[in-house]
């Protein structure tokens, strides 16, 4: 046996209070069984949830646990980027891109034709660009869960505000 204890290694704060997180910290997770009990009766309804209070008081980490207990799987919007972007469907835009696989949204079409005759050449040359239509940023979102749902990654839950 040694003389010398050594001392663990200090921890940083973000190895135990990690709210960015897509996971909660199981040790660090204060139980509450009553807003607990609350948010899963309001995902049962059919109205839209919102869940408020001081900063630092748990709300997200309440949400993740439930929907993770629960097998939903979520995808956060957060709001306080719409005032950087200038719209709130922007916000749901930028949430759908940093998760969604690269799509075609549009095509670029081009037409030649040539013409010959014994002394004369002549060359007509066509280009078309097209854009499809974008769908509405929160069916965008949507529809990623419901991918994400078809992957077996879980039911379709509400998309988190925050």
């Amino acid at each position: 046996m040694s003389m010398f204890a050594t001392r663990p290694s200090p921890k940083k704060p973000e190895d135990v209070f990690t709210p960015r997180s897509a996971n909660v910290n199981d040790r660090m997770y204060v139980p509450r069984p009553d807003l607990e009990a609350s948010l899963r009766k309001a995902l049962a309804g059919t109205l839209h949830i919102l869940l408020h209070g001081e900063s630092g008081s748990g709300k997200s980490w309440l949400y993740k646990k439930v929907l993770a207990t629960d097998g939903f799987q979520s995808l956060v919007v957060n709001l306080a980027t719409a005032a950087n972007v200038g719209s709130i469907a922007k916000a749901f835009s930028i949430a759908v891109e940093r998760n969604e696989q690269p799509r075609k949204v549009g095509y670029t079409e081009k037409k030649a034709g040539e013409i010959s005759a014994v002394v004369a050449k002549g060359v007509l040359d066509h280009q078309d660009q097209y854009v499809m239509g974008t769908p509405d940023p929160v069916e965008q979102c949507l529809s990623l869960l419901h991918q994400w749902r078809g992957m077996g990654r879980g039911m379709v839950p509400p998309i988190s505000l925050r």
